[in-house]
């Protein structure tokens, strides 16, 4: 509590201005100034008859809000304004439910705490208040490398001492000290938000001695024998408890990150090959026996495959397929990249074929050039259109990769920059919202845990994409992205309301309200 109270305190002292987002297309937070905190709806915004339109665009709006008008369901479609070109009519079914919403969130890294650590105490505070507080962008997940990965400044793993299979040199990194510290502010902020963080762990690679290649960086698995796989699965369950007893259960587990990569012999750094029938063996004979008889383990989610889309359906049906492993499987993982160029009706096939499992998008960043691009629409039109068309296609979430780097795209011991929604610059001391950032608030705030995806029907239209759900509180939250060069107008649908609402060109936009029908 008095922690809570301090940091209002702090915050409070920030300036709060809607024009400190740039021509240049980012918003700055510093010690005398920061963006304005996201006009949340009351109560009052959803009455009846009322609707909100929240919109980001190429134009320079970041989440702004803007009422509107529901009206009882009339047997005539708008007509086209005369400053639009086309009206998109959009119906909504919210009886006809598909997939629940798990949530979106980031990954805590080394790079994202050691950038974090960097700003002064008020300006670390906003920006963690920034995606999990109660006027922030919603995010309840968090993602931890297990050790090390790319996005360290240095190769390390919890068990250095080479052959201590009973893990008694085990040891937390000084690096885990920051991202459990921040992991933390996390899920109070969460709690506060009214909601549960979910924290889920990743491993890149064992310990270099465990595997064939000797080398925690390029390709290798782990080397055989059962004392080295039964080992490995108790180093797992070291770091969940460990976790744990810093204030931090963990929810889920990825058996391993992108371990098709593994097959790559000069791969640049951590990783570790696991084919499908290996995850199946080990989750089966060593991890979850393991986890069933450790402290804290017992309920974790477990995840397979956590690779790319175009191994789908193919990995998960190997793995699964596989005797005793379907049930003790909860979940499959899938990374953005190469989305662009993969049929995302996979991911509806693979649900299709595995029902009980949940589909989780767990890694995104921008590849395409090296490192940051400050205020780049282009990417966070990317980030909107893969998030909806992995929500029309069964996928429960979205967890993007690190949640703050610096102006080079790192720190990244193997120079691999990449672009962040959240940008710090500790010279400056100062840090920048990108428009990433807002495009991913339009779904991770409005699109609360618990949501069920309805259906809709849309004309197509190229250029134009929608997911629509129904939240716990029997909000409707749509979500819409006009790629298009023109304004639109979509008149909008369910068995009971209708709303107009005006969409800028290249802009996203969710529209929240609630249903005139009996729910």
């Amino acid at each position: 509590m008095i922690l809570s109270l301090i940091s209002i305190l702090l915050l409070s002292t920030l300036s709060q201005s809607e024009e400190d987002c740039s021509s240049d297309g980012i918003c700055i937070c510093s010690l005398s100034h920061c963006s304005s905190p996201l006009l949340l709806p009351t109560e009052r915004d959803l009455n009846p008859g009322h609707a909100l339109l929240y919109s980001t665009s190429i134009d320079g709006d970041r989440l702004a809000k803007t009422s509107l008008t529901v009206q009882s369901r009339s047997s005539k479609w708008t007509k086209s304004p005369s400053e639009s070109l086309v009206v998109l009519r959009l119906s909504l079914d919210t009886t006809e439910y598909h997939q629940s919403i798990i949530g979106f969130g980031g990954a805590i890294t080394d790079a994202a705490a050691i950038n974090i650590e960097s700003l002064p105490y008020e300006l670390r505070e906003e920006l963690m208040q920034s995606y999990f507080g109660p006027n922030g962008i919603g995010y309840n997940i968090v993602r931890i490398p297990i050790a090390s990965c790319d996005f360290s400044t240095r190769e390390y793993s919890y068990v250095e001492k080479e052959g201590d299979f009973q893990l008694e040199s085990f040891t937390l990194a000084p690096e885990d000290k920051q991202k459990i510290r921040w992991t933390k502010r996390a899920k109070d902020l969460v709690e506060r938000d009214g909601h549960t963080l979910k924290v889920f762990g990743s491993p890149w690679s064992a310990p270099a001695w465990m595997k064939t290649n000797g080398h925690m960086k390029g390709g290798g698995n782990l080397k055989n024998g059962s004392q080295y796989t039964k080992s490995y699965a108790q180093y797992l369950i070291r770091f969940i408890e460990e976790y744990t007893s810093e204030g931090i259960p963990i929810w889920g587990l990825t058996i391993q990150n992108e371990p098709s990569t593994g097959t790559d012999a000069d791969y640049r750094f951590q990783t570790m090959y696991m084919s499908p029938q290996m995850e199946a063996s080990f989750v089966r004979d060593y991890l979850k026996p393991a986890l069933l008889s450790s402290l804290n383990g017992k309920n974790i989610s477990l995840m397979i495959h956590d690779d790319f889309r175009a191994n789908l359906p193919e990995w998960p049906d190997i793995t699964l397929s596989q005797p005793e492993v379907e049930s003790l499987i909860d979940g499959i993982g899938v990374h953005w990249y190469g989305d662009r160029f993969v049929d995302p009706n996979k991911l509806s096939l693979t649900k299709e074929r595995h029902p009980r499992q949940f589909i989780l998008a767990t890694e995104a960043c921008v590849t395409d050039t090296a490192g940051v691009s400050l205020g780049n629409f282009t990417r966070a039109m990317w980030y909107a259109q893969d998030i909806v068309e992995d929500l029309t296609h069964s996928v429960s979430g979205w967890v993007d990769w690190n949640i703050a780097l610096d102006p080079q795209g790192g720190p990244n011991w193997v120079n691999n920059f990449v672009d962040s929604p959240i940008i710090v610059n500790k010279e400056k001391k100062e840090f920048y919202k990108q428009p990433m950032f807002y495009a991913l608030g339009h779904f991770s705030r409005f699109i609360r845990p618990g949501a069920l995806v309805i259906s809709h029907s849309i004309q197509s239209t190229p250029g134009i994409s929608v997911v629509a759900v129904k939240n716990v509180d029997k909000t409707i939250a749509i979500v819409l992205i006009n790629g298009m060069d023109t304004q639109v107008t979509v008149d909008i649908r369910d068995k009971s309301s209708s709303i107009s609402a005006p969409i800028k060109a290249q802009s996203i936009n969710t529209i929240i309200y609630r249903s005139a029908m009996k729910q």
